[in-house]
C-alpha cells in the first residue's frame, strides 16, 4: 500500500499533544505522522496526496450502540414510520403484499402510538380488513412491541386463553380477546413462527447496513445484542473483504448458540471482536415496559417489567469469571438500580474490575445513583437523540420529578461516569451528525465532549483506546471528514470515510 498524505483545513486529533494539525501521513492502515503538511510530506516515501480543501477531519466516528441486522432488516421492510393511524399502517402493510406469495409472511418496523391523536396503542382490526391471507409481524420503533394481525395470531395459537410470558404482556380489549399488540417477552411468543431468514440474507442485510454507516461517517459500530449466527455471517464478511465497519459485537445472553459463545470466551481481531455480553432486564419507555420503582403517570398500576435473570449477579459474576465485559439494558430507575446493584456484587465476588461494565440506556436514573457510575466504573452507553425522539410525550409518562434525571448525559459527566454515545439504530438514524448536536442540545454537553463520546468514549468502552479514538503516531488510521467544523458550525455534511487508510465512502 502506498504511502497517503490527508490534508485538511482543519484536522482534530483530540491528542492532548497536539490538537489541531494540517495533514496526517497513513502508512500501512496506521498513523505515521502528524503536523503541518511539509513535516507529513518529508516523514514519507512519495506519499498519493489526497487534499479536502476546506474540510474538517476528525478521528473516525463509532457508535456505541447500534444493530446492524435490525438496520439492514429495515431497509427491507415496511416502513412504518410516521404513520399515525392503525389504518394508515394497514394500507401500507397492503401495498407490499400484493408483490409477495400467497400466505407469506409481512414483516415491517416503525409505528409508535405516541404519535396517535389519543396516544393509544394500534389494533389488529384494519390489519384483518385489509391484509387478511398473510401473517403480518409489525415491530414497534423501539424494538420492544409488536402488531399482529389475526392470521398471525392463530399460527401462534394465541387466543383468549394465552397466558402472559414473564416478563411480556398480551394487550387485549375488554372482552379478554387479543388486540394483536405483544408486548417485551410475548414477542417471541409470535417471533419463534416467522421463517428465519437464509444466510445469504443475512449476509446481504449485514452488509447492506454496513455501507449506510459508512456513508455517515461511521468506521465502527457496537452491535447491542449479537446471536452466534450473525457473528458467523460477520465473519464470513470479513474473510471477503464486505465488511466496511470495526464491529465490536455484544453477544446476546441465552440466544439458541450463547453456550458456545461461553465456551469459546472472548474473541479479539482487528475488524471485528466478540468480548461483550448483552443481558435486557427490562423494556422501553414508549410501549411503558421500562421497568420503574413508581407507578407510570398515565397509567396508573403499571410499573413496567424486569426482564432480566432473577439471579442477576449471579450471571453476571460467572460471565465476568470468564472474562466478558457485560453489558446491561436498562432504561428505567428500578432496572438501573438492579444493574449498579448486581454490578458491584458481581465484580466482588468474580475479582475482576478490569473489565468496564456497561449500562445501555440509563435513561432513567434516581439522583442518587447517577454518582454510583463513575464509583463503581460503569460506563454510561447512552443514546443522545432518543432524548429529543421522547420529548412530545415522555413527561406525560414519568412526571415532572423524575424528568429532572432523565436522559441525564450531562449530570453523569458531571458525576465523572465515563460516557460512550451512540444511536440505537434503526430505532435513531444511525447518522452521528445527529447525536453530536442532541448531546449538546438538549444533552447539556459542549461539542468537543459530544465528540469525544463517539471517538475517545467509544473507543475506551471496547478497550481500544490505544488503537483509536484520537489520531497519533501508532493508531489506527481511521477517520472521518466533514465539508465544515463540526465543532463550531451547523449543516455539516460528510464528505469522507476512511477505515484503515482505504476510502469506505466519498472522494
Amino acid at each position: 500500500m502506498r504511502d497517503t498524505l490527508v490534508r485538511a483545513k482543519t484536522i482534530w486529533t483530540l491528542a492532548p499533544t497536539r490538537p489541531r494539525v494540517e495533514a496526517v501521513g497513513i502508512c500501512d492502515g496506521q498513523i505515521a505522522a502528524l503536523g503541518s503538511v511539509s513535516e507529513v510530506r518529508s516523514a514519507l516515501a512519495s506519499p498519493t496526496e489526497l487534499d479536502l480543501g476546506g474540510a474538517t477531519v476528525v478521528p473516525g466516528l463509532r457508535d456505541a450502540h447500534g444493530h446492524l441486522l435490525l438496520l439492514g432488516q429495515q431497509m427491507r421492510e415496511v416502513d412504518l414510520a410516521g404513520t399515525r393511524t392503525s389504518e394508515e399502517i394497514a394500507q401500507r402493510v397492503a401495498a407490499r403484499a400484493k408483490s409477495l406469495p400467497a400466505g407469506a409472511w409481512v414483516r415491517g418496523r416503525g409505528w409508535d402510538q405516541n404519535l396517535f391523536e389519543k396516544g393509544e396503542f394500534p389494533d389488529r382490526r384494519a390489519l384483518d380488513r385489509l391484509v387478511p391471507g398473510h401473517p403480518v409481524f409489525l415491530e414497534r420503533i423501539d424494538g420492544h412491541a409488536t402488531l399482529a394481525n389475526a392470521r398471525a395470531l392463530t399460527i401462534a395459537g394465541l387466543d383468549r386463553r394465552a397466558g402472559d410470558p414473564i416478563g411480556g404482556r398480551i394487550l387485549r380489549d375488554p372482552g379478554g380477546e387479543p388486540t394483536g399488540v405483544l408486548v417485551d417477552a410475548a414477542m417471541e411468543l409470535l417471533r419463534s413462527h416467522i421463517p428465519a431468514f437464509t444466510r445469504s440474507e443475512v449476509e446481504s442485510m449485514l452488509e447492506d447496513a454496513a455501507r449506510r454507516c459508512a456513508s455517515v461517517g461511521l468506521v465502527g459500530v457496537h452491535d447491542a445484542g449479537t446471536d452466534r449466527d450473525v457473528w458467523d455471517a460477520m465473519q464470513r464478511l470479513v474473510a471477503r473483504e464486505k465488511l466496511p465497519l470495526r464491529v465490536y459485537c455484544m453477544a446476546r445472553f441465552g440466544e439458541p448458540r450463547f453456550a458456545e459463545t461461553l465456551e469459546r470466551g472472548p474473541e479479539t481481531g482487528d475488524r471485528l471482536t466478540q468480548r461483550c455480553v448483552k443481558l435486557f432486564l427490562d423494556g422501553a419507555l414508549g410501549s411503558r415496559g421500562a421497568a420503574l420503582f413508581e407507578d407510570y403517570c398515565d397509567e396508573p398500576g403499571n410499573r413496567g417489567l424486569l426482564t432480566g435473570p432473577a439471579d442477576l449477579a449471579g450471571e453476571l459474576t460467572k460471565l465476568m469469571a470468564a472474562g466478558f465485559q457485560v453489558a446491561c439494558h436498562a432504561i428505567g430507575d428500578r432496572a438501573n438500580a438492579w444493574a449498579l446493584d448486581s454490578i458491584e456484587k458481581a465484580r466482588a465476588k468474580s475479582g475482576r474490575s478490569d473489565l468496564r461494565p456497561r449500562i445501555e440506556h440509563a435513561q432513567v436514573l434516581r439522583a442518587g445513583d447517577i454518582a454510583r457510575f463513575a464509583s463503581l466504573g460503569v460506563i454510561a452507553s447512552v443514546q443522545p437523540t432518543h432524548a429529543q425522539s421522547d420529548a412530545g410525550w415522555v413527561a406525560t409518562r414519568l412526571g415532572a420529578q423524575r424528568m429532572q434525571t432523565a436522559y441525564a448525559i450531562g449530570k453523569l459527566r458531571d458525576a465523572g461516569a465515563r460516557l460512550a454515545l451512540g444511536s440505537d439504530f434503526p430505532i435513531e438514524d444511525p447518522d452521528p451528525l445527529r447525536g453530536l448536536h442532541a448531546a449538546c442540545d438538549p444533552g447539556g454537553l459542549s461539542p468537543l465532549q459530544a465528540l469525544e463520546g463517539f471517538t475517545l468514549g467509544a473507543a475506551f468502552s471496547a478497550f481500544e483506546e490505544e488503537r483509536a479514538g484520537s489520531l497519533a503516531v501508532g493508531m489506527r488510521a481511521d477517520l472521518t471528514a466533514f465539508d465544515r467544523d463540526v465543532l463550531s458550525e451547523q449543516g455539516a455534511r460528510v464528505v469522507l470515510t476512511m477505515l484503515a487508510g482505504e476510502t469506505t465512502f466519498g472522494a
